[in-house]
């Protein structure tokens, strides 16, 4: 939380790896997918606890003060946070945390 704190005060854009969503319950990897999709087919109890898990950050954010929601469903970049759910081990979630950086790259060199 100190570091995003720090990142906020020098205004530096940034978005945030929700990663091991490999390690969620019967989780059926999908090496190297977009997590969206890979989400969308997982079975009920893989996105059951997703949801819980992603409650638990989304709160623990907010009570930081932070506004955040997942990368597809922030249409307020400017002042929310997007969580990217991501697999180190399977590369599940890689190509859309690179897509995030690289488009708020473009945005703060508009600015």
């Amino acid at each position: 939380m100190e570091s995003i704190q720090l990142l906020k005060q020098k205004n530096t854009p940034f978005c945030i790896a929700l990663n091991k969503i490999d390690r969620l319950n019967e989780w059926a990897a999908q090496k190297d997918a977009n997590s969206r999709d890979t989400l969308g087919t997982q079975g009920e109890n893989s996105k059951n606890h997703f949801e819980a898990q992603l409650a638990k950050a989304i709160l623990a954010f907010n009570e930081q003060a932070f506004n955040v929601c997942l990368y597809w469903d922030n249409n307020s970049p400017e002042d929310t946070l997007s969580l990217v759910p991501t697999s180190a081990i399977t590369g599940e979630g890689l190509s859309d945390l690179i897509y995030q950086l690289c488009h708020m790259g473009q945005t703060s060199e508009r600015e």
